[in-house]
């Protein structure tokens, strides 16, 4: 799933994506569970030590999160396709108005980790 970020003023991770009006996901999120976890990787390299294969392997960053999903409307769903966009292409198209109205926007708001 594509998807867009920023941190709030509280430095909460929250997640911005979007979805068709309808389908499985928008169902799900709406009547039987709004929790979410994510998972992101970039930069991976695979690593070979050619005198000592065992210490190959990878390198990468990744970022773990879970949290609550929320569908947005209004104008809190226009701000989550300017943050996606902006994070998809760089800048920020000027958008119709009304566009947000022909997605389902959502985001995710991380949780605070729980300590075991």
């Amino acid at each position: 799933m594509n998807f867009g970020y920023e941190f709030t003023p509280e430095g909460k991770l929250c997640l911005y994506s979007h979805s068709a009006l309808e389908g499985k996901k928008v169902s799900i999120i709406r009547g039987i569970c709004n929790k979410a976890a994510a998972i992101m990787e970039c930069g991976e390299r695979v690593v070979i030590d050619p005198e000592i294969p065992c210490k190959s392997g990878s390198a990468f960053q990744s970022i773990m999160a879970s949290g609550t999903m929320k569908i947005l409307q209004g104008s809190e769903a226009r701000h989550a396709l300017e943050v996606f966009y902006r994070h998809q292409t760089g800048v920020v198209p000027p958008f119709p108005e009304g566009a947000e109205n022909f997605v389902t926007a959502l985001s995710a708001m991380s949780t605070p980790a729980k300590s075991a």
